[in-house]
């Protein structure tokens, strides 16, 4: 059994809430989360992020980190 991150969901996401849930921009969501603006960016390309910066970001959205793993059962 393995587990994969759904970078594509979590990016996904993140600017779907940012543009269109809240209508903020970058600056807004910087000071709201306490992640910079050129790493929101970053992630909202898809590009590697820490960890926390991950934690901070699904905070800030209000979802769990675990809605972005995804289950990948092996078949022989």
């Amino acid at each position: 059994m393995g587990y994969k991150f759904d970078s594509g969901r979590f990016r996904h996401d993140l600017k779907y809430t940012r543009l269109i849930s809240r209508d903020l921009s970058l600056d807004d969501v910087a000071l709201q989360s306490g992640v910079s603006k050129p790493t929101i960016s970053r992630a909202e390309k898809g590009n590697k992020i820490e960890i926390s910066t991950f934690l901070s970001l699904c905070g800030w959205m209000g979802v769990s980190p675990c809605d972005y793993i995804k289950n990948e059962e092996k078949t022989a």
